[in-house]
């Protein structure tokens, strides 16, 4: 089960910001103070919007990253930390996917995917001499069309979450909703 204090500390800031760029002492400023952390730690209400950093590329290209507010990470992480086991089986249904995250406690990322990039295309040329169909999608745009009802759609079948409206998004991984 990942540790609260890796996804805090490995995995909060994009892969992509350089190695100054770090979170370790707000992860552990955060853990240590558990039991003291201010409410609106436990409730935020509200929207949060992401703060946006420009990343130089090669050429002319920059990339935009978001970073999001740190109190709303917090409560992801809290999530995944407290559901990992139902959110890893649920992701372990999938005979197809590569791409399935793993925690990794000694890597310089928390939670990863299962199969490193350069292990991807023999892995996928494999996986393919098996198929008859391959589908190709184009992802980009994925994380900012991500609706947060599309969560339980996923994990439990849009019927059974389209039953469970009362719980309002927020508690997506709520142990009612989980059958935890």
């Amino acid at each position: 089960m990942p540790k609260l204090i890796d996804l805090l500390g490995k995995g909060y800031f994009p892969k992509e910001l350089p190695p100054p760029f770090t979170t370790r002492k707000f992860s552990a400023t955060v853990v240590s103070q558990l039991a003291n952390l201010p409410q609106p730690f436990i409730k935020l209400a509200g929207n949060s919007l992401l703060t946006q950093h420009s990343l130089a590329r090669p050429g002319k290209l920059r990339r935009q990253l978001g970073i999001p507010n740190p109190i709303r990470f917090f409560q992801l992480a809290e999530l995944i930390h407290k559901h990992w086991s139902t959110l890893d089986k649920h992701c372990r249904r999938s005979r197809f996917s590569l791409s399935r995250p793993v925690y990794y406690s000694s890597r310089s990322r928390a939670i990863a995917p299962l199969y490193e990039m350069n292990i991807l295309p023999l892995a996928r040329a494999k996986l393919r001499a098996k198929s008859r169909f391959i589908l190709k999608t184009d992802v980009a745009g994925f994380y900012p069309s991500l609706y947060t009802h599309s969560i339980p759609w996923a994990i439990h079948g849009k019927q059974t979450a389209k039953t469970n409206r009362s719980l309002k998004g927020a508690a997506v991984f709520s142990p009612v909703f989980c059958s935890l």
